[in-house]
């Protein structure tokens, strides 16, 4: 069993509770501290959070979706997967040429 542990506490709320309080803020029921006390989740994130929704008009859901690093994803899931689909056709149709191209030059 690996020793792993991890060094930080970064991101440790979850994606429900940062809903959670983001709908609340938006709908005028608590403010950025009161939620962020009730629902265990940073003050200042959830201020961040709030203003992308506000910004963006997107739902509570939409705008608690965690981002690891500062880059956005430039494809969606199933463009990724083509992609990847794509390129193992690519590679499987280079190897053919490449045998082809070993076995006339012997």
């Amino acid at each position: 069993m690996g020793r792993y542990q991890r060094k930080t506490d970064r991101q440790s709320w979850s994606q429900e509770s940062m809903a959670g309080a983001i709908q609340e803020v938006l709908e005028g029921n608590m403010g950025y501290r009161r939620a962020s006390k009730a629902y265990s989740v940073p003050q200042t994130t959830l201020e961040r959070k709030v203003k992308e929704a506000r910004q963006k008009k997107l739902s509570s859901e939409a705008a608690a979706v965690k981002m690891l690093g500062r880059y956005k994803t430039v494809f969606s899931e199933a463009q990724e997967k083509e992609f990847v689909q794509h390129l193992i056709h690519l590679g499987e149709i280079i190897w053919h040429y490449a045998v082809r191209f070993k076995n006339s030059s012997i």
